[in-house]
């Protein structure tokens, strides 16, 4: 089974309020097909996040 359909069937048939945090460098085209596919915009961080004066993303 292709991954993208496991996902599917996982967050249709066992999830009810699905939350995702992603880490690092996230494409803005994965972020949209994560949020088209939650029905939410995940959360993003960074690993470093903290250690520089402004954290960026």
């Amino acid at each position: 089974m292709h991954t993208v359909e496991a996902t599917d069937r996982l967050l249709r048939d066992y999830a009810s309020a699905p939350q995702a945090t992603l880490d690092g460098e996230v494409l803005e085209t994965f972020l949209n097909l994560v949020e088209e596919r939650m029905g939410a915009t995940p959360a993003v961080s960074s690993f470093l996040q903290g250690l520089e004066r402004t954290a960026t993303v």
